[in-house]
């Protein structure tokens, strides 16, 4: 081969190279990673979803995003970057579903939750039902959380009003809140007391609460990600539902 042919032969691969570089380069980043938004309470799940997810789905994995389901709602509003957004609740899905992103979306509920007083360790403020939450030291959601909303209709409902509550972003907060003595009874979910039973957290129930459901949908950019719509599937099949129960969610309403 001549001088002038070997320059040749190299450019040409040269340009081969550049071009598989520039192919490449263009492809969407992070096609195989699934941003999921999801209510506070699913923290303690959410490890273990994540493997079995990644386990049964070679190449994919699952990056969590949780706070209080209205902050997610308006955080997804405001443009961030959501595949996935499971709510606490109904009535926060229903707002998220009216914005452009959920634009024909169509939710499915994938499992329930039931609201709880938990009581710190050893309940030093002996409480023994609703009526002894005068006086003492109460942990309560945000109002516009699902979880605040509901304690909210309970004390409501009971006729109680609080002497010293603190208001809580979200029912992760409030379970820490009770778990580590800073407060003698936070409303909370029953998977978060149970989540804290290792630090002493017992539980009352609350006998007229209904449970809550927990839809998820896809955001418009979850659907044009395979990834993504396998995992909102995934999340109604069995391998999820296991998990979910395990970690004492009830199945969909």
């Amino acid at each position: 081969m001549t001088a002038t042919a070997s320059r040749l032969a190299a450019l040409a691969l040269a340009g081969v190279v550049g071009l598989v570089f520039l192919i490449g380069c263009s492809a969407p980043a992070g096609r195989n990673e699934v941003s999921v938004f999801a209510a506070a309470s699913l923290r303690p799940a959410g490890v273990d979803l994540a493997r079995a997810f990644a386990q049964e789905h070679a190449g994919a994995s699952v990056s969590w995003n949780y706070a209080g389901s209205s902050d997610l709602e308006r955080h997804i509003a405001q443009g961030a970057p959501a595949d996935v957004f499971i709510s606490a609740d109904e009535d926060t899905m229903e707002r998220a579903l009216a914005g452009e992103d959920f634009a024909g979306s169509q939710p499915r509920v994938i499992a329930s939750n039931t609201l709880v007083l938990a009581l710190a360790k050893d309940n030093p403020a002996g409480i023994r039902s609703l009526a002894d939450l005068g006086g003492a030291r109460v942990a309560v959601c945000a109002p516009e959380v699902p979880c605040g909303k509901i304690a909210a209709e309970v004390l409501a409902r009971h006729g109680i009003e609080l002497a010293h509550p603190t208001e809580e972003p979200d029912v992760a907060a409030a379970a820490t809140k009770v778990a580590t003595g800073g407060v003698d009874a936070a409303f909370i979910y029953s998977t978060d007391a149970a989540a804290q039973a290792d630090k002493g957290v017992t539980t009352i129930g609350i006998g007229d609460v209904e449970p809550n459901a927990y839809p998820l949908a896809l955001t418009r950019r979850g659907r044009d990600k395979e990834a993504a719509a396998h995992f909102a599937d995934w999340m109604s099949g069995p391998t999820a539902q296991r998990i979910l129960r395990e970690h004492g969610f009830a199945q969909a309403l």
